[in-house]
């Protein structure tokens, strides 16, 4: 498995298991015969030792399964990622003033613009 792309989460190992080692930037750290789950960040340090083939990968993280609510926001809807980010559902983005909207972290004018369009011609107003 060592020639894989670590991922969060997998399970690495020393491939010399008389030393220990230290990721500084991550706090990742493992000695002698332990097996560690990487944490959610590997650090350049952690990536070079496992490229190095100083750390080995033993165990792959399983992969999670995109978490999906149905929030009622159409597909087509502008601006339909930065309102599930925020968690807002459908009535709740027709209820929003201009300037709320724009408030919206990844929503700008011309999505603003592009939204109300959207509502008046979807007759949801």
């Amino acid at each position: 498995m060592s020639n894989q792309k670590a991922r969060p989460g997998d399970t690495v190992e020393l491939a010399n298991k008389e030393i220990g080692f230290n990721d500084p930037a991550t706090g990742f750290k493992i000695v002698r015969t332990e097996k560690q789950k990487l944490g959610k960040s590997i650090g350049n340090k952690t990536n070079l030792a496992l490229s190095s083939g100083a750390l080995l990968i033993v165990g792959r993280a399983k992969k999670k399964e995109p978490e999906t609510r149905d929030t009622g926001l159409p597909e087509d809807l502008p601006g339909r990622e930065a309102f599930e980010a925020e968690g807002l559902s459908f009535d709740q983005v027709k209820k929003l003033s201009p300037e709320d909207l724009v408030a919206v972290k990844g929503i700008g004018e011309k999505t603003a613009e592009s939204l109300a369009e959207y509502l008046a011609g979807a007759g949801k107003e």
